[in-house]
């Protein structure tokens, strides 16, 4: 080979590997804090509480600095438990935690030094998840799903009340009140269902007539949320022992909107998307891909300026910015570390080819 061409060679993949830092820069994908099977993250504002399910389920404080430390060590807990922070309404004490173990509603100080059963809305019945009502459209509440579909809303005395039942066997996993900027949904509850590949839109109004605002075919929605300005995200991977930490400029143009995370437990495809609506019409982008079936579980936004800790590019698989797109979704690239590895490596074996050339003419 020319030396000239070899030269062009390096430098096209030279170019290709700085580049690949470049998306991987940008992306800022990060390992924040390792522990077994995390399941719940929750930011207290100043700590995340976050539930490890290695064997029995136990609660952990991670600092801003990911460092992991046990908490409330006298509580043990039953399967996927999930933590919710009280806002100090509607007779809520503020900052009381409250968390769902299966069929049970606990309330825990915030200390971690006390634990006591709450509320048990439905016995026999595992409660998938829970979150407090923040925006008041629903009389600041504490709400749970129940693995049969039900959504029952919890007062501060433990009493439950159903508000409505999405169907059996569907999964509901996730909760969120929409924002006033949320076209005809606004103030309406939010729920994520793995089974119908849905997010949908409950009325505070008439609750049994929900209705289907987004499909996520072939997917498993867990979690629906808010997006603040300026925060991180930091999302639980079950499988993978790991909390990691995608950077604020992945959102910065989607603050006040929905964020929706699916997960890909069963083999499926996982994503994290953004809804947007406007009127009735409410639109999915696609922000982030991986086909490599990642776990994800708990989620929480923090603000950029609090969370420290930068460890590690998170390993995970790259996928196409295009590629496999319904019409009128973005995509963009999860992790863009292996990027930049695979580009490293071809770089390498050219040089070894181009060195085993000149000494086969020499």
């Amino acid at each position: 080979m020319p030396r000239s061409k070899e030269l062009l060679m390096f430098t096209m993949l030279t170019v290709v590997l700085l580049s690949s830092q470049a998306v991987s820069s940008k992306v800022g994908v990060q390992s924040f804090a390792s522990l077994p099977k995390p399941v719940s993250v929750t930011w207290t504002g100043s700590v995340f509480i976050g539930s490890s399910r290695d064997g029995v389920t136990k609660l952990v404080k991670v600092g801003t600095d990911g460092s992991v430390q046990p908490f409330a060590t006298s509580f043990t807990g039953e399967g996927e438990v999930y933590v919710a922070v009280s806002p100090g309404q509607a007779g809520f004490p503020a900052g009381e935690l409250f968390l769902c173990s299966g069929d049970s509603v606990y309330e825990l100080d915030s200390s971690g030094a006390s634990a006591k059963l709450f509320s048990t809305p439905a016995k026999g019945t595992t409660i998938n998840f829970l979150a407090f009502d923040n925006d008041g459209s629903w009389g600041f509440l504490l709400y749970a799903l129940g693995t049969g579909g039900q959504l029952w809303a919890i007062d501060s005395s433990g009493r439950a009340s159903l508000v409505t039942k999405l169907g059996d066997g569907l999964t509901p996993e996730g909760i969120a009140v929409a924002p006033p900027a949320f076209g005809k949904f606004a103030g309406d509850m939010l729920v994520s269902v793995e089974g119908s590949h849905s997010v949908q839109a409950i009325p505070r109004s008439n609750p049994s007539n929900f209705t289907t605002v987004a499909n996520f075919p072939g997917e498993a929605p867990e979690r629906v949320m808010l997006i603040p300005a300026n925060s991180d995200l930091f999302v639980a991977k079950y499988d993978e022992g790991v909390i990691v930490r995608m950077n604020s400029s992945a959102f910065s143009s989607y603050a006040g909107s929905l964020l929706v995370i699916t997960e890909g437990e069963a083999g499926q495809t996982g994503s994290i998307n953004v809804l947007k609506a406007t009127g009735s019409n409410v639109t999915v982008v696609k922000v982030f891909q991986d086909p490599a079936s990642p776990h994800f579980e708990g989620a929480a936004f923090v603000p950029t300026q609090l969370a420290t800790a930068v460890i590690t590019t998170s390993t995970g698989v790259t996928t196409g910015v295009t590629t496999g797109v319904t019409t009128g979704v973005t995509t963009s690239t999860l992790y863009a570390g292996l990027a930049t590895a695979a580009a490293a490596v071809v770089v390498a074996v050219v040089l070894v080819v181009i060195r085993g050339r000149r000494a086969g003419r020499g």
